[in-house]
């Protein structure tokens, strides 16, 4: 999971309690705990908020909201006394009607559709519990159509949700210990319970998984815990308990496709947790951003694999977060003739529009292997025609295979190239390299490097885990909000040659999945630094995000024979770092990406065959490099 952006809605649009969303329309509609309450409604797409709508005079505390995407209408619940259900228009965002129910019918905390026989079912938090059945009633005001009254000590229930093929409901108590109860929405009758086990208490939320066969439900414990009931036999299967500290689940969300379910945690800042209910383990934690606290509701919005909560603050906020699998793809990317195209690989750790879409394109079984699209050879292909604007830098060293650069003025280098200005044109064929989700390359980053042209103190290296914003403990190598050492020292690497240069091995066992920022800075003058961001990915650190900024390219820097200063041809022969690998690199590149490309591989003087400040044939002898290199 991946936090992509947060909203602050308006002032006095307060407490967020849930959330509903219109999978066909796109947008997301919020509760707030006000009196009388606010709607917000925000569109999905880029999480922005397109209006509000006050409800009437003692519709307060908005407690859910089902909406009906089929008919276009949202319902929401009232947590007053008693309680209410509000019907508003989705085309117009408009109020329709109130339903008030019964005396003694207080505080509906939670309900679900039967979209087929337009229908909602609604509990009360009294003691014990109450279901009441509502008649949607078309375009109509809704009307009450009955009530079932639960056992003795089947209290406050919530999480209601609805088997459709049963034709059964069921919920759990906000009790010690929790109970789950099953009605039959036929007779509209209470048929059985089941009471869980010791220390398995008041129950939050629940979701269903009809295919599947089973029920889960979320319990507001210290840790959080999910409860796994067998729909057939209605018998408690198993609870997954969350890690400590990952405590008090207050909604939850479930992903059929993908067979995952999310649970949100009334933490500050909150968090979300990922469920694999294949295995009914848990898959990720995802911590949200300062300020971001006690999410109370959570929609999955399957159209873009995103998740949408609502912040109880104030004022209140919507969370958006890209829920994008991780899983490893085993079918068109590893066959030996499969074709590759469409919008995009996978989204994980970043966003992908319009990336790795090759024109006639077919990958070797060798092409491409796991989650982040590894190559082991990045370019065994044949008859491909590559297309783009270039490859996008930043500052910082680059270490990697060779490039070779499609442009009118094609020039190869050993390793990563740090400067460059304005767009490049052209596309990029690189040997043994690594692609990332968005087609553009990345290069394995340690050791980590950074150039300073003078020190007052020493060269310093930090490390920031960004899921978390904890900083790496260079004492005992961990991740840690208060490190006890923060900074590492950099070496030189070569004092005589390359004073400007400097390094440092980074150690990254133990790391866990996700992006890092590091930051070289001069102790003595911390105005002088540059930072980096990289994935780690399965026991490897790759270049991450900041290559998509689009801060240089590295194209134009050759095409257009742009003359550099002294300083500059220094850095980048430094960094380059030629080797006598760079001949068994190019002629390890098939014949076919040649030709397709319009390129030679360069045999003669670089001077002479490019026109720019670079000479040597490429030997070991005679290695390419600047005019200004012995």
């Amino acid at each position: 999971m991946l936090r992509v952006s947060a909203l602050s809605f308006n002032s006095g649009e307060d407490n967020t309690r849930c959330v509903g969303i219109d999978q066909t329309g796109g947008y997301a509609y919020y509760g707030t705990n006000l009196s009388p309450a606010k709607i917000v409604k925000v569109q999905l797409s880029d999480n922005t908020r397109v209006g509000v709508l006050t409800l009437n005079t003692g519709e307060n505390d908005v407690r859910n909201i089902l909406v009906d995407s089929t008919n276009g209408f949202a319902y929401c619940c009232t947590g007053t006394s008693p309680g209410r259900i509000v019907k508003i228009k989705l085309s117009d965002f408009t109020r329709v009607g109130t339903l008030i129910l019964n005396s003694g019918e207080n505080t509906t905390i939670s309900g679900v559709l039967d979209i087929a026989n337009d229908t909602s079912y609604w509990t009360t938090n009294l003691t014990p519990g109450k279901i009441v059945k509502v008649n949607n009633n078309g375009t109509g005001v809704p009307t009450r159509t009955g009530v079932v009254t639960l056992s003795t000590d089947e209290n406050y229930p919530r999480g209601l949700v609805f088997d459709s093929t049963n034709a059964d409901l069921y919920c759990v108590t906000y009790t010690t210990p929790a109970r789950v109860v099953k009605l039959d929405t036929t007779s509209f009758a209470r048929t059985s319970a089941i009471t869980l086990n010791t220390g398995e208490n008041l129950g939050t939320c629940g979701e269903i998984d009809v295919s599947g066969g089973y029920v889960y439900f979320g319990l507001y414990t210290s840790p959080a815990i999910i409860a796994k009931i067998v729909i057939s036999s209605f018998t408690r299967d198993s609870v997954l308990t969350f890690a400590s500290g990952e405590n008090n689940t207050t909604a939850t969300a479930i992903d059929l496709t993908g067979a995952r379910l999310f649970a949100s945690l009334g933490l500050s800042p909150g968090q979300i947790v990922e469920v694999n209910l294949s295995t009914f383990t848990k898959t990720e934690t995802l911590t949200l951003d300062t300020g971001e606290n006690s999410p109370q509701g959570i929609a999955y919005y399957s159209a873009s694999n995103r998740l949408f909560a609502g912040c109880y603050t104030v004022p209140g906020m919507s969370i958006k977060v890209s829920a994008s699998l991780t899983h490893t793809s085993t079918a068109a990317l590893t066959a030996q003739s499969a074709s590759l195209a469409g919008t995009g690989a996978k989204e994980h750790p970043h966003e992908s529009s319009g990336a790795l879409v090759a024109q006639s394109a077919t990958l070797s079984a060798t092409s491409i292997d796991t989650g982040i699209l590894t190559g082991t050879s990045a370019l065994a292909v044949a008859s491909a025609t590559l297309s783009g604007v270039g490859l996008h830098s930043f500052p910082g060293a680059h270490d990697g295979g060779a490039v070779i650069l499609l442009s009118s003025r094609a020039a190869i280098f050993a390793s990563g190239i740090r400067y460059s200005s304005g767009q490049g044109s052209g596309a990029l064929v690189v040997a043994a390299a690594t692609l990332s989700a968005t087609g553009t390359i990345v290069r394995a980053a340690s050791p980590y490097k950074a150039v300073f042209d003078s020190l007052v103190g020493t060269a310093t290296l930090k490390i920031l885990r960004l899921i978390d914003n904890y900083s790496f403990d260079w004492n005992d190598s961990t991740f840690k909000a208060t490190p006890t050492t923060l900074g590492q020292a950099m070496t030189q690497v070569d004092a005589t040659r390359w004073p400007i240069l400097y390094k440092y091995d980074v150690n990254t066992t133990g790391w866990n999945n996700g992006d890092y920022l590091f930051w070289a800075y001069d102790s003595g003058d911390v105005t002088k630094y540059s930072f980096d961001t990289f994935t780690y990915r399965d026991g490897s650190l790759f270049y991450g995000g900041l290559l998509t900024d689009e801060r240089a390219a590295l194209m134009s820097l050759f095409s257009g024979g742009i003359s550099l200063t002294a300083e500059e041809h220094n850095t980048l022969m430094a960094i380059a770092g030629y080797t006598d690998t760079l001949e068994a690199s190019v002629a390890a590149l098939p014949s076919a990406v040649l030709a397709a490309a319009a390129i030679t591989p360069i045999a003669a003087n670089m001077e002479q065959t490019n026109g720019i400040d670079l000479k040597g044939d490429g030997t070991a002898g005679d290695k390419f490099r600047s005019t200004l290199v012995a």
